[in-house]
Formats: structure tokens, C-alpha cells, sequence
């Protein structure tokens, strides 16, 4: 929430103009008060919250980067498939490379600097 808090105020200053007063200072509160949420109730109202300023600053490509949002989306599942194949092909090993990240993100800055003919998220 601390990231999200920062990156909505470096952002477009969405902190301010999204939450009225009173929900920057319950955020704040809990932020001070809290390191792990476990009532449901405090978990909805801060998801409700987060969801608002994550829509605020342009979504969650914009909190968390270009590099590790495309590694979810386009690097982990292409892991997953090299890995399946080359373990099908018997390479033992292979079955540990799609929890890899240096294996993701390598798969990943590969496909997004290649030309978009080649681009190997494409064809998933």
C-alpha cells in the first residue's frame, strides 16, 4: 500500500484527487498501524481503496513497471511451455526453469526488444 501510495502521488497526484481526506488518513492509519491484514472486513474496505487508485494512475502496468508486468503475462507462461517441452524431451532439469525468474526475465526482455514478427508472446 506504501507502494501504491508513492506511486499515485509521483504519478499524476491521483492521492489527492481521488480519496477525499478522510480515506488518506484511514490508509494512512492502517499503513502506521499494520504490517499484515487479517480482519476481512479492513481487507475489503483497503481492496475498494486500492482498486480506485490503481484505476486512478492507469492501472497495474503503471504500479508495478513494464518489465515485471510483461513478465507475468508474456514470460512466466512462455517458461512454463519451454519447460514442459524440454522436459517432455528429457531434460530433467528443465522442470525447475519456469520458477526461475532470471529464466523469466530473460524471456521476456528478449520478446519485448524483438521485432514484433518474431514476437514469441504472440503466438501463446
Amino acid at each position: 500500500m506504501i507502494k501504491l501510495k508513492q506511486k499515485s502521488l509521483r504519478c499524476n497526484n491521483s492521492w489527492y484527487k481521488t480519496l477525499s481526506l478522510d480515506k488518506r488518513r484511514f490508509i494512512d492509519a492502517v499503513i502506521q498501524t499494520v504490517d499484515k491484514i487479517s480482519s476481512s472486513l479492513l481487507l475489503k474496505l483497503m481492496t475498494e481503496l486500492a482498486e480506485k487508485l490503481i484505476t486512478a494512475i492507469g492501472g497495474i502496468h503503471t504500479l508495478i513497471g513494464n518489465i515485471p508486468y510483461n513478465m507475468l503475462n508474456y514470460g512466466l507462461p512462455l517458461a512454463k511451455r519451454i519447460s514442459e517441452i524440454t522436459h517432455k524431451w528429457g531434460n530433467h532439469s528443465a522442470k525447475n526453469w519456469a520458477c526461475e525468474e532470471g529464466f523469466i526475465r530473460y524471456l521476456t526482455v528478449v520478446d519485448i526488444n524483438n521485432l514484433p514478427m518474431f514476437r514469441l508472446s504472440d503466438k501463446l
